[in-house]
């Protein structure tokens, strides 16, 4: 497959592509957080940066769905 060959190619890479970037992105906010851990920047009162990047991975688990439906079901 190739970009040029098809709809269904450019789709698929269009798709997989995106999504492996977000969860690219989604890693590095994981190593942030886990670096400002080590150095204590987290409390019971002050806990967003832990929690932000969680609810980006829920959005990440929400669009693999989507692309799992759109590139494989569909």
């Amino acid at each position: 497959w190739s970009l040029k060959d098809n709809a269904f190619a450019t789709t698929f890479f269009g798709l997989t592509g995106l999504h492996g970037l977000h969860v690219f992105v989604g890693l590095n906010l994981l190593l942030y957080a886990f670096i400002r851990s080590v150095r204590g920047h987290y409390s019971p009162q002050h806990f967003h940066g832990v929690e932000i990047p969680a609810i980006y991975w829920h959005f990440l688990d929400v669009m693999w769905i989507v692309v799992y439906v759109t590139v494989y079901v569909i």
